[in-house]
């Protein structure tokens, strides 16, 4: 250690007088090197003018808010997750404080800012490409007026309603700067728009927004599609709904408890068999005797007697105006045996129909058919007119049963080839099972007639000396009777 210490002293002497030898350090050459001349000073006024540096561009803003869900967040943390998601660069005011929850997904980021400022008192302004919040009183002293002067937002739960249902009626009613958000998190809309709509539509989500059950309704006699738009009818207005499957005897209603009490009761008033009405239509031609020539006397026969003027057959063989009423059950029977006395009668035809309540029933009389099966020991060949009677029968369902008949006499045929008929219609009530009556129809026949002498003229043989055959003219009245029953359809699988 000693000798060390004598040699580091030495070395230092010899320094200091200058004994040591000077080391140099070799340099790396230069190459391709050159020396800068002197830079003379040119003149401020013949410097060239150089343009400043172009801004670097700023990185566009994402406009749309892919996903915000926070919970108890410090706004400034808010804010940061806002700017690094969209790009939006968003500076606060020292005294800009809030704690936030809300949860929004692809929503504008203007309106998603607006959204979270507005909840907590808070506005902000556009300072070139930056967004600078600050309190909402700082920005009424520093502009004149409210942050919310022309639009405001709230915020209103939902707890029971169907969202989209809910959206689309507001989306209906928002203003023109009015935009509707569900914040599907908070279970809650966020409406942005003028006060005024923002009442209205703020109402319309407390009265669609309670609470709702669900019932099944099982039908025996109707279709659900039948019966789902009167249903729907008495459910409470935007929260009731019906909903059912094709061809289904069965549907389900949601809605109040209030509601669904008056969807049972219009269930049961329409799930009832749904009615037709059967008629049994009895079409007779009676060839008048001499005192009956005029025809029957209805109005004294039927009750709810009237008459309608209607051509008939023709102008000379038609005595223009038909004859209508009814008679119950037991009437009807003594009726016909009644019209023995009247003349020979010929059964026209006998017809079985159904229609429903507003539909018509088309019962034809045609001249062809008339007397063609007539055989009571005389020989009646058919009628030669032209032109045939229809008669529309429309029933309607009345209270107890009652059977209402509106009948609309026509006539086709004849010279012209067209269609004729009364000018109005007539409308008969008549009770379940009762008759209607449609008399006053008359049309000349030929009638091709044997008379013969009592006894001798039946002899065999001899008779025909007895007997004389010839043809002659005969009047005829065509009745028509109508029985309507009401019957219960059969529901279709």
């Amino acid at each position: 250690m000693e000798i060390k210490c004598n040699v580091v002293v030495f070395v230092l002497i010899l320094g200091v007088f200058g004994l040591l030898p000077t080391v140099t350090h070799a340099q790396p050459p230069l190459v391709n090197a050159t020396v800068a001349a002197p830079v003379e000073e040119t003149p401020a006024a013949d410097k060239p003018v150089v343009p400043p540096a172009a801004p670097q561009p700023q990185a566009p803003i994402k406009t749309v808010l892919g996903t915000l869900e926070v919970s108890d967040m410090d706004i400034r943390d808010v804010f940061t997750r806002i700017s690094l998601q969209t790009g939006l660069v968003i500076v606060a005011d020292e005294d800009v404080q809030a704690r936030v929850t809300i949860y929004l997904r692809d929503v504008d980021v203007f309106d998603a800012l607006r959204v979270i400022l507005e909840l907590n008192h808070l506005a902000y302004t556009m300072e070139g490409a930056a967004a600078r919040v600050m309190t909402e009183k700082t920005f009424e002293e520093r502009f004149g007026y409210p942050f919310s002067q022309k639009v405001q937002t709230r915020m209103v739960p939902v707890a029971h309603a169907r969202p989209g249902t809910v959206e689309e009626l507001l989306n209906t009613m928002k203003g023109e700067a009015g935009k509707v958000i569900y914040s599907e998190g908070a279970r809650s809309f966020i409406l942005i728009d003028t006060p005024p709509q923002l009442d209205a539509m703020e109402d319309l989500v407390r009265k669609m927004d309670v609470p709702v059950e669900t019932r099944a309704f099982d039908l025996r006699y109707r279709k659900a599609k039948e019966i789902a738009p009167q249903v729907q009818g008495v459910l409470t207005e935007n929260v009731g709904r019906v909903e059912f499957g094709e061809g289904e005897n069965k549907m389900t209603v949601t809605d109040t408890s209030l509601g669904l009490d008056a969807a049972a009761r219009k269930v049961a008033e329409l799930d009832q068999p749904k009615e037709e009405v059967f008629f049994e239509v009895k079409i007779l031609q009676i060839i008048l005797g001499d005192e009956y020539r005029e025809g029957v006397d209805w109005g004294a026969i039927v009750s709810d007697y009237q008459s309608v003027a209607f051509p008939g057959f023709g102008a000379k063989e038609g005595k223009g105006a038909l004859s209508l009423g009814t008679v119950n059950e037991e009437d009807y029977v003594v009726l016909l045996d009644a019209l023995d006395t009247v003349g020979v009668i010929n059964t026209v035809s006998n017809l079985k129909l159904t229609a429903s309540p507003g539909t018509a029933s088309e019962i034809f009389i045609r001249s062809s058919d008339l007397l063609a099966d007539f055989d009571p020991g005389e020989k009646l060949p058919a009628a030669t007119g032209k032109r045939d009677v229809l008669y529309r029968v429309t029933p309607d369902i009345g209270k107890g049963k009652e059977i209402v008949l509106d009948v609309r006499p026509e006539v086709f045929g004849g010279a012209s080839g067209t269609a004729a008929g009364a000018d109005k219609g007539v409308e008969l009530k008549v009770d379940n099972g009762a008759t209607v009556v449609i008399g006053g129809l008359f049309k000349e026949a030929t009638v091709e007639a044997t008379r013969k002498i009592p006894l001798l003229g039946d002899l065999p043989f001899l008779g025909f000396a007895f007997r004389l055959r010839g043809e002659r003219f005969r009047d005829t009245e065509i009745i028509v009777f109508v029985t309507p029953k009401v019957i219960v359809k059969e529901q279709q699988e």
